[in-house]
Formats: C-alpha cells, structure tokens, sequence
C-alpha cells in the first residue's frame, strides 16, 4: 500500500483553516500556537509512509490544539475532545470535501492525541508521532 496522495490544495482551503484555528487558539504562545502546528505539519511530512491519509495527517497537525485556550474551566488534558467536537462542528463546511472516514479519524486523532499512544491506524500514529517530535519546546 502506498501513501495516499490527493489534491490537497483542491479539497482543503489551509487560509480558511489557519483562520479558523486562529480564532481558536485565542493567542496561544509557541508552545501550543501556530508555529507548533506548523511544526507539527514539517513532522508529518517527515514521517509519511505507507498507508498514511495526508490530508488528516496535515489538518491534525492545525486542529489538535486548537482548543487549549477553551480549557479554562475545564481540566486542560479535554482540549482533544474538544479540537475534535470543532473537527466535527466543520464536518459541512470546511471540511465538506472530507469524506465520512477522514472526518472520523481526523476527530478520533485530536480526541485521543493526549491519552494515547498507538492505535494500530498508519494515519492516527503518524498524528500523534507528528506532536511527539515536538515536545522538544517543552523541555521533554
């Protein structure tokens, strides 16, 4: 099985994403802001092999900690449960050109990001393997 390529550019709109996940992020530092999840994406990139949906892959890497911020009165280890009620908010608009199954794991890759550490799915692992390769700004 070879890694799945599409027409990323075609089925995603990465401004409106960025955008979107802006709104979220509310003004996150480095450590769980922008550039983090743009390091996220080089790392996906680095680790893409066999079997792995890119487009979840790269989308996990802006959506993941989208929601930190939202955490305040909630216990800060949720912002994966809910960067993927976001995901699925956005199922008819921004990520109407997903199909059912890339909605699904791009959800169940941000729920589980934090309290997980292998799936099995090339997609999923290669998510979490992308955030891993950074916890370097963290000091870990």
């Amino acid at each position: 099985m070879s890694v799945k390529q599409d027409n990323f550019e075609n089925r995603v709109n990465m401004n409106d994403v960025i955008a979107c996940i802006s709104k979220h992020m509310n003004g996150n530092d480095n450590f769980h802001g922008l550039t983090h999840c743009q390091r996220v994406e080089r790392n996906v990139h680095r680790l893409k092999c066999s079997g792995v949906n890119m487009t979840v892959a790269r989308l996990f890497a802006y959506f993941h900690d989208a929601c930190r911020s939202e955490c305040k009165t909630q216990s800060e280890s949720e912002h994966g449960l809910l960067a993927s009620e976001l995901v699925l908010s956005l199922r008819n608009s921004l990520l109407k050109n997903l199909s059912d199954d890339e909605v699904a794991m791009l959800s169940n890759a941000c729920k589980w990001h934090t309290t997980t550490f292998k799936t099995g799915n090339p997609t999923i692992d290669t998510c979490f393997d992308a955030d891993k390769l950074d916890l370097w700004r963290i000091g870990a």
